[in-house]
């Protein structure tokens, strides 16, 4: 299963000073009890704009009744208030994803890596457009999260992102019925497999 976050900085807190603390602290501070298949912070840059969120962050786990769980009692009352040091808590946008390669090779470990994130919005169009219109850009890799709202509380107000890797200076119109939101870039930032397994326990 695959869930993301939009997640905002807090008013008083800088875009710089907002990827530091996730970095340094509450990225880990989660892997103390989560156990996440793959789990990539995607921070925007400084030159992304202002969409009203600062990282997009995505999460794979293969046991979501388990965080759920743990979210429900003193794991996640000390998850959010750590949330607190440096987002905007009730901005916060998590959504259910359906992850498809459109194209390029599967996915690897990254970090420092730079990607173009388009944010898009359905009117009518299909899933299949868009997959085909993506794949026609020509990029190392693209990736697609077909998004859902995860809690009916916080709508999500994308139907789609993407993730572009050496994507091209000028893209192609969207497709039809569909409306890209916002072009951002990021750089990713994720943990190997063997990092997060000793994370575990270990967060002062």
């Amino acid at each position: 299963m695959k869930t993301i976050c939009l997640m905002p900085r807090r008013h008083d807190v800088s875009r710089a000073a907002f990827r530091d603390y996730y970095e340094r602290r509450h990225s880990k501070l989660a892997l103390r009890w989560f156990h996440f298949d793959k789990y990539v912070r995607n921070h925007l840059t400084d030159d992304a704009g202002e969409p009203g969120f600062d990282c997009y962050s995505e999460f794979w786990t293969s046991n979501p009744e388990k965080g759920a769980g743990l979210m429900s009692g003193p794991v996640g009352d000390t998850m959010r208030e750590d949330e607190r040091q440096f987002t905007d808590q009730p901005m916060i946008r998590p959504a259910l994803s359906e992850e498809k390669l459109v194209s390029g090779p599967p996915r690897g470990t990254e970090t420092g890596v730079p990607h173009l994130l388009l944010l898009l919005v359905r009117d009518g169009g299909s899933d299949t457009g868009l997959g085909e219109w993506l794949a026609g850009i020509r990029c190392t890799r693209v990736v697609l999260d077909l998004l859902s709202t995860m809690d009916p509380a916080r709508p999500i107000a994308y139907q789609a992102g993407a993730l572009l890797w050496d994507p091209p200076a000028l893209l192609p119109e969207a497709p039809a019925g569909w409306t890209i939101a916002h072009r951002l870039k990021t750089e990713a930032f994720e943990y190997t497999p063997e990092e997060m397994a000793a994370m575990k326990d270990v967060v002062s």
